[in-house]
């Protein structure tokens, strides 16, 4: 067999086996138990749209699962893989910016089970994560942020009135209409503060959030907890890219010098 066929069957097999990793690590992601309290957000967000923002039903077949999760290993980001159901999503300008998918829910983990006191949350979203936090006996209060009046429409209403909540955990809930940048609490306020407004994983989470956590900081009282959503994947996102741009140049001045 020719050397060049040799290296190109290699190739193929590597790529093969990082495939097989990737998906062998999606399928043990997606065995994971969820955080407690979620409940399917198609029984509480009906269709609908209000100027930019669209909630939209939607469901994932076998057949695209396989394909998304295909596409994940192939990345190397098997912690986004899915299964088949139905869910429901939420667009604004035509972007995604959350769903109820097993994956966004174990993306909020750590404000689900972090949830105590007085929390302050910066995102209304579609309202998933304000489930198990609303029914919570160990949360007083919740304030959220939210800048899209659009968003609010379409969540907000139907949130309080389908969702699972006594009278007494629908009024822990504030919504305060703004953009957080700007929003200004006293100083101890809050016991728990969590951003979650970024529609995807990207650097950008960790340039917003670094501005945040030192405008936030203050408001925090003594012995709290801050999150800012997916921001150790961006964390690695960056040291990924970081690496990418170090291997691009190397190889520009590889062939720099063979010229």
């Amino acid at each position: 067999m020719p050397e060049e066929a040799i290296q190109h069957e290699k190739a193929l097999r590597k790529f093969a086996k990082h495939i097989q990793k990737g998906l062998n690590k999606g399928s043990k992601v997606n065995e994971q138990k969820l955080p407690y309290g979620l409940v399917p957000m198609r029984d509480i967000i009906p269709e609908g749209v209000s100027g930019d923002a669209l909630i939209r039903h939607y469901e994932v077949t076998e057949q695209g699962a396989a394909l998304h999760n295909l596409k994940c290993a192939i990345n190397g980001n098997s912690e986004m893989s899915i299964v088949p159901g139905k869910h429901v999503m939420l667009l604004v300008n035509g972007e995604i910016m959350m769903s109820d998918t097993p994956y966004e829910a174990r993306s909020n983990r750590d404000i689900i089970e972090a949830a105590r006191g007085k929390v302050l949350i910066a995102g209304l979203g579609m309202g998933m994560v304000l489930v198990p936090i609303l029914q919570n006996p160990a949360v007083t209060s919740v304030t959220v942020v939210e800048k899209n009046n659009n968003v609010i429409k379409l969540v907000y209403k139907s949130l309080v009135e389908n969702g699972p909540f006594t009278p007494n955990e629908k009024m822990k809930l504030v919504l305060v209409p703004g953009d957080i940048f700007d929003f200004k609490p006293k100083p101890d306020s809050y016991d728990i503060i969590y951003f979650d407004i970024w529609p995807s994983i990207s650097t950008k989470i960790l340039k917003d959030a670094a501005i945040l956590r030192k405008q936030f900081k203050n408001s925090l009282r003594k012995a709290g907890w801050m999150g800012v959503w997916v921001e150790k994947l961006a964390m690695k996102r960056q040291v990924e890219d970081r690496a990418a741009i170090a291997r691009a140049r190397a190889f520009r001045a590889r062939m720099k010098a063979k010229q």
